[in-house]
C-alpha cells in the first residue's frame, strides 16, 4: 500500500509545465546553448521529460509551415471571392450608368398634364 501512496503523492506534486517554458526548455538544447542534462537540471525537471519535449517539438514543426499553407490557400479563396463580388457590382453600376444615360436624354412618355 504505501508504494501506492508513494506514487500518488508524487503525482499530486509533479508540475505542470506550460508550453512556453517547454519551447524554452527545447530551444535552449537545440541551439546547442545547453546539454539535455544542463536544461534538465535548470528547469528541474527529469531528462526524460526534456527529450520528450524535444521529439514532439521536432514532430510538429512541419505543422507550423501546412497550417500557413492552409492559411494562405484560404485567404487566397476569400480574396478571389471579394473580387468576384466586386466584379459583379462592377457590372451592374455600369448597366445601370448605361441605362441611366439612355433614359436620361428621351423625352418622356407621360403628358405634362400628369
Amino acid at each position: 500500500m504505501s508504494n501506492f501512496m508513494e506514487k500518488l503523492s508524487k503525482s499530486e506534486t509533479s508540475k505542470r509545465y506550460t508550453p512556453e517554458q517547454k519551447l524554452e526548455a527545447v530551444l535552449l538544447n537545440i541551439t546547442g546553448a545547453k546539454t539535455i542534462q544542463e536544461v534538465a537540471e535548470e528547469k528541474n525537471v527529469s531528462t526524460k521529460s526534456v527529450t520528450l519535449w524535444k521529439n514532439e517539438f521536432f514532430a510538429n514543426a512541419s505543422r507550423v509551415f501546412k497550417e500557413k499553407e492552409t492559411e494562405s490557400r484560404n485567404s487566397n479563396r476569400g480574396q478571389q471571392e471579394e473580387v468576384e463580388r466586386l466584379n459583379k457590382e462592377v457590372s451592374l453600376l455600369k448597366k445601370l450608368l448605361q441605362h441611366y444615360k439612355q433614359t436620361r436624354n428621351k423625352p418622356s412618355s407621360r403628358s405634362p398634364d400628369g
